[in-house]
């Protein structure tokens, strides 16, 4: 079921990284046989195991206390936690009306991506996950399904009126790894066979205050904001949105909204150095309106300068064709070519254009600055390949042919040309954008694909 206008967007960054030191432990007895370079080869071999670059460190190894880690150097490696990828991951999802099974599909499938994660780095790198909607109202106009002036404004959520237990302290997950203690793996890297990290090695520069310290189900020690549940079941909670969200969905400024800092509730979530990943989940396409007067309810006819109060006006006034835009649309369907989003310098334009949230994340001064190499944008919504069918809908009012149809639900998608050009700005120009369909009965391969692109 659609009420005018859905969409929702997710956003995430993972990266990994994992140092070994492979030890002979008939070498590795004694200060005394390392520094023999009858037994240990050469100083320089001992002191580049691992990439530690320091003399003292290899010389020390017999006051680390633990004999088991050195005598069993041939079956373990010994992790320098401090040099993990750091990946902030973003979520924006859609919350409007018709989004209640799509929300389901990406819940219930997280954990593959979790997964995913961690194969592709061996290991889960330093995680931020955050999750705002695609909600920010339309005021000053009162619209049915808009009631809240700004909506969310790009706040960080914990669920449904922020109802979540977990995560504790701040509005989004943390899940690092410990810093300045050691850690031991068997020699595939998978599991952890001892450390001696405190929760005292949880006080992290960049991370919130008061993480505690946990073992994940390798037996590795981790530094989290959440207790007694699973990554993947923390985000089920965060990420269940309800679908009471305004029908105007605007992801791309919700986006840029995250980044503001009046918003308390997301201080910290960005890290300097971090890889930045974000996922946009919508079934309607992009409607950041540059001027509210998009949402007016004072013009409502059909050849008024809005037309209806649908979110037929997104595209209208967000899109251009070859061919100029007919509400009447004779013969009841009507075919339009070479669609792109309306530019700058578009005076038709009552959105802003995409190049808006491009400069942002990139070039501009009051923005983060990312690299290109930094960013992973993705997203599931309805398919685009350059055209647009233009229908009349029940109430005989002009609205565009959805572009898939879910085998499932039966509901079905707008084509989302906007989201489609922000992801692909933001893709490398010898890869595939990570554009896929809303309407996939299952989002678990897409999810796993989005991880895997996050850690290259």
């Amino acid at each position: 079921m659609k009420y005018f206008l859905t969409s929702l967007i997710l956003i995430f960054v993972i990266t990994a990284c994992d140092n070994s030191i492979d030890e002979n432990e008939n070498n590795v007895n004694n200060t005394n046989n390392i520094n023999n370079t009858n037994n240990a080869n050469n100083i320089n071999n001992i002191n580049n195991i691992n990439n530690i670059n320091n003399v003292n460190n290899v010389n020390n190894v017999n006051n680390s206390n633990n004999t088991n880690n050195i005598n069993n150097s041939n079956n373990t490696n010994n992790v320098n936690p401090e040099t993990n990828t750091k990946v902030d991951l973003l979520f924006v999802i859609d919350n409007s009306l018709s989004m209640e099974n799509e929300q389901a599909n990406l819940i219930n499938n997280f954990n593959l991506m979790v997964q995913s994660l961690n194969e592709e780095g061996g290991e889960l790198p330093d995680i931020h996950v955050g999750i705002t909607s695609t909600d920010l109202g339309a005021s000053p106009y009162n619209i049915p399904g808009c009631p809240t002036s700004g909506g969310d404004n790009g706040l960080l959520l914990k669920g449904i009126d922020n109802s979540c237990i977990n995560p504790s302290g701040q509005n989004y997950i943390v899940d690092v790894k410990p810093q300045g203690c050691n850690i031991s793996q068997d020699e595939e890297g998978e599991t952890c066979l001892s450390h001696d990290c405190l929760v005292a090695n949880c006080d992290i520069a960049g991370e919130p205050d008061g993480l505690q310290l946990y073992l994940d189900e390798n037996g590795c020690p981790r530094c989290r904001n959440y207790a007694d549940e699973t990554l993947p079941e923390v985000f089920s909670c965060n990420a269940d949105l309800g679908i009471q969200g305004c029908g105007f969905e605007q992801p791309l400024e919700a986006l840029k909204l995250t980044f503001d800092g009046s918003n308390q509730e997301n201080l910290g979530f960005y890290r300097s150095g971090a890889k930045f990943a974000v996922v946009i989940i919508s079934d309607e396409d992009d409607c950041s309106a540059a001027s509210n007067e998009i949402f007016s309810t004072e013009q409502n006819e059909i050849g008024s300068t809005l037309g209806p109060l649908s979110s037929f006006r997104c595209t209208e006034f967000g899109v251009v064709c070859d061919e100029d835009w007919n509400r009447l649309v004779p013969g009841g369907e009507k075919l339009m070519h070479n669609c792109i989003s309306r530019p700058q310098s578009d005076y038709s334009s009552l959105l802003h254009p995409i190049s808006r949230y491009i400069n942002f994340l990139t070039t501009s001064p009051t923005g983060p600055g990312y690299s290109l190499d930094s960013i992973t944008a993705a997203a599931l919504a309805g398919p685009f390949t350059g055209n647009l069918s233009v229908v009349l809908n029940q109430v005989d009012i002009p609205a565009v042919a959805s572009s898939c149809i879910s085998a499932e639900t039966g509901d079905g998608a707008i084509p989302a040309v906007r989201i489609k050009e922000f992801v692909s700005a933001l893709t490398p120009s010898n890869q595939t954008p990570l554009f896929h369909s809303i309407c996939e009965e299952n989002y678990g391969p897409s999810l796993e694909l989005f991880a895997q692109k996050i850690l290259q």
